[in-house]
């Protein structure tokens, strides 16, 4: 089933109570979360990937959180974040964010993706705690948390991720090439796969998906953003599924020729779109 994504604080109380059985109220008052400033749900449960398995990722504002598991480092000369599993609820995970998160990593991320150099460097933990925090939804209406996550250039967010996935759809085409070149058909299958996955997830980032469990959601993404009868969906699904052993090697050479084509008009339009 395609859901939505979470939106609003109402829409969060609505579905923890419904498909959890857990009331916003009682995360609130949670001591963990209560000595927080603010505080925001994200990850699956926002983005609208959640199933009765997934783990509910509050993020909370905090420099004396009342106890944590493990640290971790989200960027050079920043602050750390600091995680607690929460025992007494069940699949609830504290991460603890610097209070001045807001304006350190704002300013930090936001002058790195606007550089027009800017390397494709930043780390999957630093990538997806700033996808979580500018897709969060604060646990109370009220707060600070909105001009918090305003600080975030979320366009510019976009633009970065859609550029990185972009660059290794690039960098596969002459390994196809080269792997037809030596009739090496299973390894430029499995390269026209991963071009069509990038194209995809750079025509995804550029629509707001910036998850970066890419691979964990990407079907889900392109069923939400184009349907199952699109051509990214009908390209990408025939290459990773396919009847291999009852097709000729003339047949798997049209279907990866058909594949590339479409992929190269993509990453053309997207080239010029940038």
């Amino acid at each position: 089933m395609i859901k939505s994504r979470i939106q609003s604080t109402k829409e969060l109380s609505e579905l923890l109570e419904i498909s959890f059985g857990i009331s916003l109220d009682s995360l609130i008052k949670s001591p963990l979360i209560s000595v927080a400033g603010d505080a925001y749900i994200s990850g699956s449960l926002i983005d609208g990937f959640w199933n009765e398995k997934s783990d509910i990722d509050i993020y909370a504002f905090s420099d004396n959180p009342l106890s944590y598991d493990l640290c971790y480092d989200l960027g050079p000369n920043l602050p750390r974040a600091r995680r607690k599993l929460v025992p007494d609820l069940q699949r609830v995970e504290v991460t603890y964010l610097p209070q001045n998160f807001d304006s350190v990593y704002g300013a930090y991320f936001d002058n790195y993706l606007t550089q027009e150099s800017a390397p494709m460097a930043l780390g999957p933990e630093a990538m997806e705690i700033l996808h979580r925090f500018s897709t969060g939804v604060p646990l109370a209406a009220h707060g600070t948390f909105a001009d918090r996550q305003a600080r975030i250039n979320r366009g510019a967010l976009q633009q970065y991720f859609a550029d990185v996935h972009l660059r290794r759809a690039d960098s596969y085409l002459e390994d196809v090439v080269g792997a037809l070149a030596e009739d090496d058909l299973i390894n430029a299958t499995t390269l026209t796969r991963c071009r069509i996955e990038c194209v995809a997830d750079s025509l995804l980032a550029q629509l707001g998906e910036t998850n970066t469990r890419v691979e964990k959601w990407r079907w889900k993404k392109i069923a939400r953003a184009f349907g199952v009868e699109s051509d990214l969906w009908r390209s990408l699904y025939a290459i990773t599924f396919p009847a291999v052993q009852k097709l000729s090697k003339s047949d798997i050479r049209t279907s990866l020729a058909n594949a590339n084509a479409f992929l190269t008009s993509q990453i053309g339009d997207l080239e010029g779109a940038a």
